[in-house]
């Protein structure tokens, strides 16, 4: 007899491991011109600002038939006075006459007052998204107007003086400065502190800003066509009119966010 052998127990079969997957490649950082949100293209500001206008289409359209007619009869009033005063040869006329001017400016600044807060607010408004009639327009933009006449007058002036030296200095200004009516409505802000809060939300984007008032311009030479460059600039103006509104949400929507934001769009040069 042989001696007994140990019984061999059979090792339990072992499961294939699956294959290690390799390293995951480091993460690139976003690339700051793929900011969400931002368009640095002007020329292509005229989606969204288009958006914006037909959003509050029928109060863009009384707005712009209640100035233009108001503006039509202020001009009329002193011209038809000057007329006259032409054909009487007392000095009563022209007396007349300078006072229809007077009274068409004091007209004027009071129409300004009551409509410059309500096309400033309604253009940051209609490209935010908010829906406003006329009467609620009017009376959103009604504590604006004097500020806003406070802020052209300084404007102006600052960017005339600029000009005067050399030009280049009135078109910093122009720029530097371009985006101080929303600030007054949008952030309540004063006279004197828009301009530096305008400085600092175009810093480091001037170019884009220049883009936006390029494009104005080009819109604008389509004028000089008859007939259809009048009809072309009209529609593209009203297509166009809240782009600078458009620039100055994304501005300070990016900048207050710490957002990083796109590298300049070559298109701005070429505006």
């Amino acid at each position: 007899m042989q001696p007994d052998q140990p019984q061999q127990s059979n090792p339990a079969p072992v499961a294939p491991q699956a294959p290690t997957p390799p390293p995951a490649a480091p993460q690139q950082p976003a690339a700051p011109a793929q900011a969400s949100g931002y368009e640095s293209n002007p020329f292509k500001l005229f989606s969204p600002s288009w958006a914006a206008v037909k959003l509050n289409l029928g109060t863009w359209i009384i707005t712009w038939l209640v100035t233009g007619a108001v503006l039509v009869a202020l001009t009329l009033i002193p011209l038809t006075a000057i007329a006259l005063a032409a054909k009487d040869d007392s000095g009563a006329g022209m007396a007349i006459a300078g006072v229809a001017w007077l009274v068409a400016l004091v007209v004027g600044l009071l129409v300004y007052s009551r409509f410059a807060g309500l096309v400033v607010n309604l253009m940051v408004q209609s490209v935010r998204g908010t829906k406003l009639g006329f009467k609620e327009a009017l009376e959103a933009g009604k504590p604006f107007g004097w500020k806003l006449i406070g802020f052209l007058i300084l404007y102006s002036i600052a960017v005339t003086i600029g000009y005067i030296f050399f030009i280049i200095p009135g078109i910093i200004f122009m720029i530097w400065f371009s985006m101080g009516a929303f600030v007054i409505v949008d952030e309540k802000r004063g006279v004197i502190e828009a301009f530096s809060r305008s400085k600092e939300l175009v810093k480091g984007r001037f170019w884009e800003v220049f883009g936006v008032i390029g494009v104005f311009q080009i819109i604008s030479v389509l004028a000089i066509i008859p007939l259809l460059g009048w009809i072309a600039a009209l529609v593209l103006s009203v297509a166009y009119v809240a782009a600078t509104a458009v620039r100055y949400i994304q501005l300070k929507d990016f900048k207050d966010a710490n957002k990083p934001l796109p590298k300049v769009s070559s298109a701005n040069y070429a505006a």
